[in-house]
């Protein structure tokens, strides 16, 4: 059986409602399942499993810390190596599902959210299933001739209708954007530059979240933000119906991390300063 006859199945159990049989069915569980030929064995009134383990996405910090009505206090930075850095990479924060896909050293892929526990949408675990197709991530994050990493994993914004609220103004369909990727491979484990993001990204046939530019300073005021990004380049670039941007993300460059070994990124919202 071939990859795409393979992602049919999974897209057929889907649209049937057997979610968790479309992640984690077999060739001949699925095949038996849909011909009606045994019960679903993964049909059950127990939580979800955990997709994957250890590669949840690093929660990025607001760059300042918040007053009593959740805006943030100027001056009060939420940690004190924002201070320190001197140069920040930055791209348009969407307003979506945090997404990740893993592909392992044995070919296996998974599809999870942003954490262990969280729930993909149908819409959106269809389009990852018929997106990120073993062999097109096998041609996307495996070197020829190299040893194979323990796993690879890249992370993403899924958004557009019925993700969450409001993603809809982007576009009128679902989709997915590249932010990030994790090599675990056997002399260590790497995050990613840009540059190789973007190979990434056109090997799959998907787009990066926007690069903004680079700033030497941190935003103090709405207006600072605002001169930043005044519209969401994605909404314009895919014909939504909503120009307001969310916010920013910024990445130390060079890439800096704290002393948890952490990497030193921050976030900062249009709705986060008070008008």
């Amino acid at each position: 059986m071939t990859d795409m006859e393979l992602i049919k199945l999974r897209s057929e159990a889907l649209d049937t409602g057997h979610l968790k049989l479309a992640i984690w069915g077999t060739k001949e569980q699925l095949i038996a399942v849909l011909r009606n030929d045994q019960h679903d064995p993964y049909h059950t009134d127990q939580k979800w499993m955990n997709l994957m383990t250890d590669r949840e996405y690093p929660k990025i910090d607001t760059l300042y810390n918040r007053d009593d009505k959740h805006f943030v206090i100027v001056g009060k930075l939420r940690m004190p190596e924002f201070g320190i850095v001197k140069g920040w990479s930055l791209t348009e924060k969407l307003h979506g599902r945090n997404t990740r896909v893993t592909l392992f050293d044995d070919g296996i892929v998974e599809y999870g959210g942003k954490t262990d526990d969280a729930e993909v949408p149908p819409e959106l675990l269809k389009y990852l299933m018929e997106t990120f197709p073993p062999e097109k991530l096998k041609a996307a994050l495996w070197l020829p001739n190299k040893i194979r990493p323990k796993a690879a994993t890249i992370y993403g914004e899924g958004y557009g209708p019925k993700m969450v609220p409001g993603s809809g103004v982007y576009r009128k369909d679902v989709s997915f954007r590249l932010f990030d990727c994790l090599i675990e491979g056997i002399d260590g484990t790497w995050w990613l530059e840009r540059v190789n993001i973007e190979d990434i990204a056109r090997k799959l046939g998907v787009k990066c979240v926007p690069l903004i530019g680079y700033i030497d300073y941190l935003p103090t005021t709405f207006q600072q933000l605002y001169e930043l990004l005044k519209e969401s380049i994605v909404a314009r670039e895919e014909n939504g119906t909503g120009t307001i941007p969310e916010g920013i993300v910024a990445k130390s460059d060079p890439l800096v991390y704290s002393r948890k070994g952490d990497r030193i990124m921050w976030k900062l919202k249009m709705k986060d300063f008070k008008k």
